[in-house]
């Protein structure tokens, strides 16, 4: 559905997806360097092999997930308009990097999808990506930027994702972006093992499941 505009006014853009409601935690067997299985403090996503897509970086290239088989994966949702939790995600998940081995390191892929691509062309996500020093993929679509365009290829990917989002009015023809803020770690054969929900978490937390799925198997 396209956002709509009548009259110089943004209107709400009705379709949410659904939010993820989660209870419980994974646990995998296995572990590094032990025999006791290891206990993901993420949340369980309850779903199995990630989707694959393609959709256009921040250079305006052609970016599918496909391309980076045999790596951990995280994948996170953002837009560029966002005064406080993208901000917040994206700078922990930078400290979360910088905290890792160079192996490790190289061992992993992060990407960040636009829930906003009304307006989140391919250079307003490289102008988030470059003032935060985050170089990692931010992705759009390829017609991004039209506040009176449908994408359909990012609502599957959303969906796919479980998340909700909704926007509203904000007045003097601008709208808002009220949603939800999974990021999921996908293991090398890129099935979703572990998400982490909302804003508030812990860094170092994050990093010993993100570590785990780094070594698992090794």
């Amino acid at each position: 559905m396209a956002l709509g505009v009548f009259g110089g006014n943004v209107l709400k853009f009705v379709k949410v997806f659904p939010a993820i409601l989660l209870s419980c935690t994974l646990v995998i067997a296995g572990c590094i360097g032990g025999g006791d299985p290891h206990q993901f403090n993420g949340e369980s996503p309850g779903e199995g092999k990630a989707a694959p897509f393609t959709l256009l970086d921040q250079k305006g290239e052609q970016w599918s997930l496909s391309q980076i088989e045999g790596n951990v994966t995280i994948v996170s949702f953002i837009f560029t308009r966002c005064p406080d939790i993208c901000i917040t995600s994206s700078l922990n998940i930078k400290f979360v990097l910088s905290e890792l081995s160079q192996e490790e390191r190289e061992s992993v892929q992060l990407v960040s999808i636009t829930v906003d691509p009304w307006h989140d062309t391919p250079e307003k996500m490289g102008i988030f990506a470059d003032d935060r020093t985050t170089g990692w993929p931010h992705l759009t679509s390829s017609n991004a930027g039209d506040l009176n365009q449908s994408f359909p290829e990012l609502e599957e990917i959303w969906g796919n994702y479980n998340v909700s989002l909704e926007t509203y009015d904000a007045g003097g023809g601008e709208y808002l972006i009220q949603h939800s803020l999974p990021i999921y770690m996908l293991d090398r054969e890129h099935n979703k093992r572990v998400v982490w929900l909302g804003s508030d978490w812990d860094p170092f937390m994050f990093k010993q499941d993100l570590v785990y799925l780094i070594h698992e198997n090794e």
